[in-house]
């Protein structure tokens, strides 16, 4: 390995580098630089910081550069798309960029991956067991990073492509808003119980005979407002689910793996969707005893 490593840690750390020596590497000189957010300090006071998030807004990050087995700070940067790119054109195209997985480390990596060789993203669960150190912080992450990636040790997270991105998303959105009405429901039967409203005798409370039922419970006005309002939210999510639904189903209608997992008795288009968007290619894993383990 003789490509400078930057790294980012899931406490949104960034490592860059030029050439030096990592200690306990057999590979050649480099160095590793660090980008980490700004934390806000502490007062004094037990439990409270403070509001140096408004001075130092956690978008903004620190760079610090590992040389010679040290960490030092080298100014700050931006985390926008415009910062990223800036600091993308500072790397090289021999540089290798590794990140913890957070919920910005795919737009991180689709910004940085055009001016690197390589955009690693890296299981911080297995990070963690690896390297477990009981002083945490953004310098001792970034760090520890560098380190196994130097080493050739780093547990890596496999990267979706587009199209699977794209249906992650799909799915989660549909969760949503699936958990959304489920909340309206629970709200709209809580109402009920609380008047002491006997069960619907309709199979489907929010049916048309369910809410014909509902609509002459003797409840008071402002609980049946409240249950109005609930109906009409219940509806408007109902839309969105549908819309969702026909995203999904024109994303996947082609897709060899969903019309194979179609076949399996008590699998329909969503749960087969589902399982596509967390599986990925299936053929990155070796044996289907991998495949159990995620």
């Amino acid at each position: 390995m003789g490509r400078p490593i930057y790294s980012m840690s899931c406490e949104l750390v960034l490592v860059a580098g030029r050439p030096c020596d990592l200690p306990g590497c057999a590979a050649s000189a480099r160095s590793v630089g660090v980008v980490s957010p700004t934390a806000p300090v502490n007062d004094g006071r037990r439990g409270n910081a403070t509001g140096d998030w408004d001075r130092y807004p956690p978008n903004l990050w620190r760079v610090v550069f590992w040389e010679d087995g040290q960490l030092r700070p080298a100014g700050r940067i931006g985390m926008t798309r415009s910062g990223l790119e800036g600091f993308g054109r500072t790397l090289r195209k021999d540089d290798e960029v590794v990140i913890e997985a957070t919920g910005k480390a795919m737009a991180v990596v689709r910004v940085l991956s055009p001016y690197v060789a390589r955009v690693i993203v890296a299981n911080p669960l297995q990070v963690k067991a690896i390297a477990h150190s009981r002083i945490k912080t953004d310098k001792i992450d970034a760090g520890v990073l560098a380190s196994l990636r130097a080493a050739d040790f780093l547990p890596e997270i496999w990267l979706p492509d587009a199209d699977t991105e794209r249906l992650r998303r799909l799915v989660a959105r549909r969760n949503q808003v699936v958990r959304h009405r489920t909340r309206i429901k629970n709200e709209v039967h809580a109402i009920l119980h609380a008047h002491l409203i006997p069960p619907c005798p309709h199979a489907d409370l929010f049916g048309g005979l369910g809410r014909a039922w509902l609509g002459n419970q003797p409840l008071p006005q402002d609980e049946q407002k409240a249950i109005e309002r609930h109906l009409r939210e219940l509806d408007r999510l109902g839309e969105d689910l549908s819309g969702l639904d026909r995203d999904i189903a024109q994303a996947a209608i082609d897709d060899p793996a969903v019309k194979r997992l179609l076949t399996i008795a008590g699998i329909n288009l969503t749960v087969a969707v589902g399982l596509k968007a967390a599986i990925g290619d299936v053929r990155r894993f070796a044996s289907c005893n991998s495949l159990d383990l995620i």
